[in-house]
């Protein structure tokens, strides 16, 4: 059942490993980190898209989106394209708070690469296959301060090409 987050900064926190969140590496790729409350770089952004259960990602230290590749690729962040389907996200409760973090069509999923629980595993995109490493919990870590925006506030409405791929 796709559900979308409330609008805010949540850090992301890993089913199969409680104290193991998504972080960004040296090159802007999603990987897997142990969370500390003092790191500012583990907080993200959730900004909905109008008329639409879905959201873009936006790491809330660098201001770059989560994109989505190829099945297999680490997760990227990268300037905000809003008519590209690859930076539509979805979300699908899975029950006890969790849920699985899809693309745009439902076809990937967030992965902690083969399984990893360590700091610095890739986040990749994968077909969903049920496993704990494919699983997230959204803990909120505060509202939006009034002011704040998505950096490209041209984005009015969900991509045009999201049923075609």
């Amino acid at each position: 059942m796709a559900v979308r987050p409330e609008p805010g900064q949540y850090v992301i926190f890993t089913k199969q490993t409680e104290k193991m969140c998504i972080g960004v590496d040296s090159r802007n790729g999603l990987v897997l980190r142990t969370y500390s409350k003092a790191q500012t770089d583990l907080i993200w952004n959730v900004w909905p898209i109008p008329g639409s259960d879905s959201f873009y990602l936006q790491h809330s230290h660098f201001e770059n989106c989560v994109r989505f590749s190829g099945g297999g690729v680490q997760l990227a962040i990268q300037p905000l394209q809003p008519l590209n389907h690859q930076f539509v996200l979805h979300i699908d409760a899975t029950g006890d708070n969790y849920c699985v973090i899809n693309n745009h069509d439902g076809s990937q999923v967030f992965d902690c690469k083969s399984d990893g629980k360590s700091d610095g595993t890739l986040i990749i995109s994968y077909p969903w296959n049920k496993g704990d490493n494919q699983v997230w919990r959204l803990a909120a870590s505060m509202a939006l301060p009034r002011g704040v925006q998505l950096i490209h506030e041209e984005v009015a409405s969900e991509p045009e090409d999201l049923e075609g791929g």
